[in-house]
This record gives C-alpha cells, sequence and structure tokens, in this order.
C-alpha cells in the first residue's frame, strides 16, 4: 500500500517499503538507540561510521537530535548518492539530518533527500513490534531510474535495522543478567537521559515533578 507523507514545506512524500517484525527486547531499548549517535562508532563500526550530532531545544512531548553531515547519510559511507536533495531545504535542514521522537513510541528520520519513519509497539517486556517505514519525494520515485538509483538506500537501510537489532538484543539479554548493574549517561546520550526521566515520571505518576535517575 502507498502512504502519502507531507514534510512542513508540503513536499508530497511516498512510503515505497515497509518492513515489520517481532524483536525479543524491550521497547525502551529500541527508544534510546534510535536516541543517540553515540553507538554508531562501535555497533556501526563498519558500516555507518561514527556519526556527530548537535542537541536540539525542545519542548512538549519529543524529543530531536540531529546528525551533522552536508551529504545524505541514507547511504553507506563511499557509496555514490543517486538522488538529490530535497528542493527548498533550509541550511540547517541541509547541515545534517533530524531524528525527532514522538513520544511515546515514533519515530520520523528526515534526511536531505528522504526520509523514514520507525513504531515500536511492547507485545511483554521483552518483545517489541518494530514498524519501519522508507519514503522519498514522489518526485524521486517518478524518475525512471528510481528501482536502480533506491538499491543502496535500501541497502544502507537494511544493514542499519540488522545491526540495530542485534545490539538492542544483547541489550536485553545483558538487562536480564543477575549480575547487571545500572551504568552511567553518556555526555552524547541527553535525549536518552531525558527519555528515561519521562519514562521514570509516567510509571509512577504521582504528581512529583521533574524526577532526575
Amino acid at each position: 500500500m502507498t502512504e502519502r507523507l507531507a514534510s512542513h514545506r508540503f513536499v508530497d512524500f511516498v512510503c515505497v517499503r515497509r518492513l515489520e517484525c517481532q524483536v525479543p527486547e524491550n521497547w525502551k531499548l529500541i527508544a534510546e538507540n534510535a536516541m543517540e549517535a553515540y553507538h554508531t562508532g562501535t555497533v556501526h563500526g563498519a558500516s555507518l561510521g561514527q556519526q556527530a550530532t548537535r542537541e536540539l531545544a525542545i519542548r512538549g512531548h519529543w524529543d530531536a537530535i540531529q546528525v551533522l553531515q552536508k551529504t545524505s547519510i541514507a547511504v553507506l559511507p563511499g557509496e555514490t548518492i543517486p538522488f538529490a536533495p530535497v528542493k527548498g531545504l533550509s541550511e540547517e535542514a541541509r547541515a545534517g539530518t533530524f531524528f525527532t521522537t514522538l513520544h511515546p513510541n515514533t519515530q520520523l528520520a528526515c534526511v536531505r533527500d528522504c526520509m523514514w519513519w520507525m513504531t515500536y509497539r511492547p507485545v511483554v517486556s521483552d518483545h517489541t513490534v518494530l514498524k519501519v517505514g522508507q519514503c522519498f519525494p514522489r518526485a524521486t520515485t517518478e524518475r525512471d531510474d528510481f528501482e536502480t538509483g533506491a538499491v543502496p538506500y535500501f541497502h544502507r537501510w537494511d544493514t542499519g535495522i540488522d545491526e540495530d537489532k542485534a545490539i538492542c538484543e544483547a541489550q536485553q539479554a545483558g538487562l536480564s543478567s543477575r549480575l547487571h548493574r545500572q551504568g552511567r549517561f553518556s555526555a552524547n546520550e541527553q535525549a536518552v537521559y531525558r527519555f528515561n526521566n519521562r519514562v521514570f515520571d509516567q510509571v509512577l505518576n504521582d504528581g512529583t515533578p521533574q524526577r532526575r535517575i
């Protein structure tokens, strides 16, 4: 089924591929993984590589980071980027990719030339239904060379998804161990820190604001 999405500049996007699977991990591990680029130099060290980010000022039931790179991160480093950027992007948007989390369980990744979305719905404490949709501007999908041009994008997406699923599954195993002890947050995990405190506040929900873990 084709889905149509629109950006704030009313660019017509088409969802060209959807993936759905059940993964053996807690939904919050997927959310945390998607809210920082601290892990990319290790988990994705041989594929995506380390990514620099900046924190964004936020207010409300959402959060965001921007991965700073002036070329598309939707293909693997060193590969040719087949499609041009979306027309009319601001200078800030051209500076990198926005990863925006809409609490509690949805993320949008807005790249220079495409976008993808992800939702994660808990089934039980250690199983989650993960859905991902991959999208391009309609004008891009109508190109004669779209099918061949989309190949490196799909390859990058599949590589990143598989590596993230594997590390989240390993984290789930670690959390289930009797030897598990909570570690400290990195300075590069500020959005994860905010997310954990939001969950903390929502779960207790006794009227005490601004708890910090």
